[in-house]
């Protein structure tokens, strides 16, 4: 009986979010840049203030990985996390309607790092993360002359897959590789996406996904999705760190490439696995360091704190 009323009170979350999604898909046709964008701050901070239980585990959470912040900074810091979820939506959909505009004021910075990976002819790994204006990951680059491919959900693993149809649809419209807009997660996923790798394409990783590899992460053991490493392990790609932040004025963004992150491979799987996912994780820290106000998933950091606890806890009972 509890089982069926969760799921039926998914279903309907997912109908109001798909007509909220509509709603704000007419309003951005209505409505200038300013009152969206307030529209969606007000949205994410009222979750801030009403979902007690979220902001306590927020505030705890930042400031247990930035013990150095005043309790104010910490706080602004846990209110942008919360407003970045509906300003996701609100980049998407602006984009959708505006993007001569998002062009017109897009800054570039790097593409010497890009060049330089593609000089080495083995294809490549995007380095990505839930930050910034990360919902325009695939419409932007081609527009520089980048094309990547990400790995996302697919929608029937998820609790509202017809809402996740719904932002895949539009996000096809975005752009991205004609030859292969995603990768749904899947049995074959990891072959096609490797395949995809030795062809000479960019392949685009979210890194800061929850999984059960342990790595530190801002201080603390925290289990995160491996992915990144595997592919890394199997193709010797270089893996390419590369955000999208959102600016201050409307339509403003600056799409930030960075060296190419260095490891090496020693032929020990477990080994490499690990050495890659620590890098990786250490240059998420140094992503999100630079606005730790537009990084949405301090939510996430927690959870994974706590899951990486319980990971090395089985370990242990098993190896006792």
């Amino acid at each position: 009986m509890k089982r069926k009323l969760v799921i039926i009170f998914l279903h309907i979350c997912e109908v109001v979010l798909i007509a909220l999604f509509y709603l704000f898909r007419g309003l951005t046709f209505i409505l200038p840049f300013k009152a969206m964008k307030a529209i969606c701050t007000g949205l994410g901070l009222s979750f801030y203030y009403l979902v007690a239980p979220v902001r306590k585990d927020l505030v705890k959470t930042v400031s247990t990985a930035l013990p150095e912040l005043k309790k104010k900074e910490v706080i602004r810091i846990a209110k942008g996390a919360c407003r970045e979820g509906m300003y996701a939506i609100f980049d998407f959909l602006m984009y959708v309607r505006h993007e001569d505009k998002y062009l017109a004021n897009l800054e570039v910075i790097g593409m010497e790092h890009y060049e330089e990976a593609a000089a080495l002819n083995k294809g490549g790994i995007g380095l990505s993360c839930h930050l910034g204006a990360w919902t325009l990951s695939m419409a932007m680059p081609p527009h520089f002359g980048v094309r990547l491919s990400p790995i996302v959900y697919n929608p029937k693993d998820t609790m509202m897959p017809r809402l996740v149809r719904t932002l895949y649809k539009y996000g096809k419209q975005m752009g991205g590789d004609p030859d292969a807009w995603a990768f749904e997660t899947g049995k074959n996923t990891p072959r096609r996406a490797t395949e995809h790798i030795r062809k000479g394409k960019y392949l685009g990783i979210p890194v800061d996904v929850g999984g059960s590899r342990v790595v530190e992460l801002f201080g603390k053991p925290a289990a995160m999705a491996s992915g990144i490493a595997h592919f890394a392990c199997d193709t010797g790609a270089p893996i390419l760190p590369a955000n999208i932040y959102r600016g201050e004025k409307p339509y403003q963004t600056r799409a930030v490439i960075r060296p190419i992150l260095k490891y090496e491979l020693t032929g020990d799987r477990e080994t490499d696995l690990q050495a890659v996912m620590q890098a990786v994780m250490k240059q998420l820290e140094e992503e999100v360091m630079e606005v730790p106000e537009q990084w949405s998933n301090w939510i996430g950091l927690g959870i994974w704190w706590k899951q990486a606890k319980h990971i090395r806890k089985r370990k242990s009972e098993k190896d006792s």
